[in-house]
Protein backbone atom coordinates (compact mmCIF):
# COMPACT_ATOMS: atom_id res chain seq x y z
CA UNK A 1 0.00 0.00 0.00
CA UNK A 2 1.28 3.55 -0.72
CA UNK A 3 -0.07 6.85 0.35
CA UNK A 4 -0.97 8.91 -2.42
CA UNK A 5 -2.91 12.33 -0.23
CA UNK A 6 -4.03 13.29 2.71
CA UNK A 7 -6.24 15.83 3.45
CA UNK A 8 -6.18 17.12 6.94
CA UNK A 9 -9.13 19.52 8.84
CA UNK A 10 -8.75 21.64 12.11
CA UNK A 11 -10.48 24.61 13.71
CA UNK A 12 -7.56 26.96 11.91
CA UNK A 13 -8.45 25.66 8.39
CA UNK A 14 -7.32 22.50 5.77
CA UNK A 15 -4.24 21.87 4.43
CA UNK A 16 -3.30 18.53 1.71
CA UNK A 17 -0.19 16.37 2.24
CA UNK A 18 1.05 14.69 -0.61
CA UNK A 19 4.01 13.32 -2.49
CA UNK A 20 6.02 14.25 -5.35
CA UNK A 21 9.11 12.03 -6.10
CA UNK A 22 11.43 12.06 -3.11
CA UNK A 23 9.63 14.84 -1.26
CA UNK A 24 6.57 15.31 0.99
CA UNK A 25 4.76 18.66 0.10
CA UNK A 26 1.99 20.58 2.36
CA UNK A 27 -0.65 22.95 0.91
CA UNK A 28 -2.13 25.15 3.12
CA UNK A 29 -4.64 27.92 2.41
CA UNK A 30 -3.47 31.31 2.78
CA UNK A 31 -5.68 32.01 5.62
CA UNK A 32 -4.16 29.44 7.79
CA UNK A 33 -0.93 30.95 7.68
CA UNK A 34 -2.55 34.89 8.03
CA UNK A 35 -1.89 35.27 4.21
CA UNK A 36 -4.50 35.84 1.80
CA UNK A 37 -7.71 33.18 1.87
CA UNK A 38 -7.27 31.27 -1.53
CA UNK A 39 -3.93 31.44 -2.09
CA UNK A 40 -2.38 28.03 -1.39
CA UNK A 41 1.49 28.14 0.00
CA UNK A 42 3.67 25.59 -0.30
CA UNK A 43 5.99 23.68 2.45
CA UNK A 44 8.14 20.69 1.26
CA UNK A 45 10.31 18.08 2.84
CA UNK A 46 12.86 15.37 1.53
CA UNK A 47 11.73 11.96 2.55
CA UNK A 48 15.33 10.56 3.08
CA UNK A 49 15.81 13.55 5.88
CA UNK A 50 14.34 12.78 8.71
CA UNK A 51 15.13 16.41 10.19
CA UNK A 52 13.41 18.43 7.60
CA UNK A 53 10.18 16.25 8.08
CA UNK A 54 10.27 16.28 11.43
CA UNK A 55 10.29 20.42 11.00
CA UNK A 56 7.94 19.99 9.13
CA UNK A 57 5.55 18.44 11.02
CA UNK A 58 6.24 21.01 13.77
CA UNK A 59 5.62 23.66 11.35
CA UNK A 60 2.13 22.06 10.46
CA UNK A 61 1.17 21.09 13.57
CA UNK A 62 1.46 24.79 14.61
CA UNK A 63 -0.90 26.56 11.33
CA UNK A 64 -3.29 23.77 12.16
CA UNK A 65 -3.83 23.64 16.22
CA UNK A 66 -2.60 27.45 16.20
CA UNK A 67 -0.25 26.87 19.04
CA UNK A 68 3.09 25.16 19.71
CA UNK A 69 2.00 21.42 20.83
CA UNK A 70 3.91 18.97 23.06
CA UNK A 71 5.99 16.07 21.39
CA UNK A 72 2.90 14.03 21.63
CA UNK A 73 0.78 16.44 19.38
CA UNK A 74 3.95 16.73 16.58
CA UNK A 75 4.78 13.03 17.04
CA UNK A 76 1.23 12.31 15.22
CA UNK A 77 2.38 14.29 12.80
CA UNK A 78 5.60 13.16 12.44
CA UNK A 79 3.77 9.91 11.88
CA UNK A 80 1.65 10.79 9.39
CA UNK A 81 4.80 12.61 7.55
CA UNK A 82 6.60 8.76 7.57
CA UNK A 83 3.84 7.24 5.28
CA UNK A 84 5.00 9.16 1.98
CA UNK A 85 8.45 8.09 2.77
CA UNK A 86 10.54 5.53 0.93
Amino acid sequence: MRMVKVEIESTKGKATVRRDGSKVIVEVDGSVIGRAKGQIWEFTAHTKNPDECLWLARDLQVMLDGQTGTQGDIAEYVRMIECFAD
